[in-house]
């Protein structure tokens, strides 16, 4: 005993002492994400291709289409590289025909992930100064381009991406998507990856706008062609070569809904989790171990002292899980309102957790047992390099 206090006190407190300093010191991450600029003047604005590519996406594309071809930028092309959809998306495009340049994605090579095949025909075919890449599921506001082609102009930009307002309409959208959010924000230090002195970056694939130059001096898609997460590869290829990334916070003028149901977030997630973390079990079970700690173990805490209190047993247990629980769900709130999401869902985070933890393991069993996970169509693995 030391000041009344036993071994098993003292791990308790030092426990809840790391876990307080890591969320509190995570604050700051979510904030100081410029805003586009509200007046955007081009004098000579140089022309813009937006390469958008698609397969089977016919209930998102249309409005994604019209929002694009609303913009009152000046000088644009829009180029649709259609990957084989069979679920009527073609038919869409086809009323679309005299207003875009439709390109047929070629053969699929070994190896290549279909997104970035398709990016990397509408880069070459591309006329454009500038070349922004865009998904079919999200919906460009007015004036969107004129401001972020002034923006990048304007600050000498190698690439610039947007934080969107991601529409969370179900109730899993509501209650994970934050979560994840919020996870990627610590995970990839937040609004620290504009900072040219911070190793750090991210990128969101639903708008990347490139100076043609930049693009081509990262090696562009061909420097990516096996990553599902090439969005992330691209920014680390961009502060790698000491250029200047930017992300900035859209969710007024750009908006998208990812998923639709706890199964697509499932399986899009899926895809993603092991890759990015390198193809490495050390690091799926770090992060696991993580959420346990950071997130589980506290309501564990909190319901073995609501036990031990009945029981009318002395303890610091359940002091510290209510202090730390207060915490969690405040911090967490955070997120869930930068989401524009109501923050009472922030009190099912240990749901979202037990979710989260899920992913992480299936994406790691999926990918080294099962050869990978199936997006439309396509099966995406361990890279061949």
């Amino acid at each position: 005993m030391v000041f009344g206090l036993s071994v098993f006190d003292w791990v308790l407190l030092g426990y809840a002492a790391v876990l307080t300093f890591l969320l509190v010191a995570s604050i700051p991450l979510f904030v100081g994400y410029p805003r586009l600029p509200r007046q955007a003047v081009l004098e000579d604005p140089p022309l813009v291709s937006g390469i958008l590519p698609l397969r089977n996406q016919a209930s998102t594309v249309r409005a994604c289409l019209d929002s694009l071809l609303a913009q009152d930028y000046p000088r644009q092309e829009i180029l649709v590289v259609e990957g084989g959809s069979d679920d009527g998306t073609r038919e869409v495009l086809d009323t679309y025909r005299d207003r875009i340049r439709l390109i047929e994605e070629p053969p699929l090579p070994e190896g290549w992930v279909g997104k970035n095949w398709a990016c990397k025909q509408g880069a070459e075919q591309a006329r454009g100064d500038v070349l922004l890449f865009t998904d079919g599921d999200t919906v460009h506001g007015p004036g969107l381009l004129r401001r972020t082609v002034a923006y990048v102009l304007a600050e000498d930009l190698d690439l610039l991406t947007l934080y969107p307002h991601l529409l969370a309409e179900s109730f899993w959208e509501r209650t994970v998507l934050p979560f994840m959010i919020f996870l990627i924000g610590i995970s990839h230090r937040g609004a620290w990856v504009n900072r040219p002195d911070k190793r750090w970056a991210v990128a969101n694939g639903q708008y990347l706008l490139f100076p043609r130059a930049s693009y081509e001096a990262i090696g562009g898609h061909d420097a990516v062609y096996d990553r599902v997460d090439e969005d992330y590869r691209l920014a680390m290829l961009v502060k790698k070569a000491g250029r200047r990334l930017c992300m900035a916070d859209s969710r007024q003028r750009l908006r998208v809904r990812m998923y639709t149901s706890l199964a697509a977030i499932w399986q899009g997630f899926t895809k993603n989790a092991f890759p990015g973390l390198d193809f490495q079990v050390r690091r799926i079970a770090l992060n696991t171990a993580g959420l346990f700690f950071g997130m589980l173990l506290p309501l564990l805490l909190l319901s073995a002292g609501l036990v031990l209190f009945l029981l009318q047993v002395p303890t610091l247990v359940l002091r510290v899980g209510v202090g730390l629980m207060d915490l969690i769900w405040m911090r967490v709130a955070l997120a869930y309102a930068f989401m524009k999401v109501p923050v009472a869902y922030a009190f099912l985070a240990p749901v979202a957790t037990v979710v989260v933890m899920g992913i992480l393991i299936d994406s790691a069993r999926r990918h080294l047992r099962k050869g990978g996970v199936p997006w439309k169509g396509r099966m995406y693995g361990m890279p061949l390099r």
